[in-house]
């Protein structure tokens, strides 16, 4: 996903930009930070796992899981009894479930529930995703460009921090 970043930017002749990214769009950003910092002015991260040595298997079973789901089933209740067999945290299961979105099927010619993610994307670069990210950050701390945290707590009245 970072390298298709990359060839957005380069596609649209851009020059450094700033990122943000949320959740799994926080990780891609820090990859893209990464791999290519001469395009990246600033990166802000919003509400990801604070968990970067996870084991990349569950995730990719949950995915196949959901991607059998949205070929199999057209009701949003079958989707969420499919899943159980590999989601057992009801918590999780229904994070899940607030992804799904109808869309109409011309092939079907009616609605289906799909995921709003890319689950196909997800799936083939899971692990690129995964992967331990703070020992790439270490192996570059010699970098020295400063990282800035911005809080705005109210409009005209926000504190910056430098790291």
């Amino acid at each position: 996903m970072a390298q298709d970043i990359q060839e957005f930017i380069k596609i649209r002749k851009m020059d450094k930009i700033d990122v943000l990214g949320h959740s799994l769009g926080g990780k891609v950003g820090m990859k893209l930070a990464l791999e290519a910092p001469h395009l990246v002015d600033s990166l802000i991260v919003v509400d990801m796992s604070p968990f970067s040595k996870r084991d990349p298997t569950q995730f990719l079973i949950f995915i196949k899981k959901m991607r059998e789901a949205e070929r199999k089933y057209h009701k949003k209740s079958d989707i969420r009894l499919f899943l159980t067999d590999v989601v057992h945290d009801p918590v999780v299961l229904d994070f899940l479930m607030t992804n799904l979105r109808k869309k109409f099927d011309p092939k079907i010619k009616t609605d289906r529930w799909i995921f709003t993610c890319n689950l196909k994307s997800l799936e083939n670069d899971i692990s690129g995703i995964m992967q331990d990210l703070d020992t790439r950050c270490k192996l570059q701390s010699d970098d020295s460009r400063e990282a800035r945290v911005i809080i705005d707590f109210r409009k005209n009245n926000s504190s910056e921090a430098r790291v």
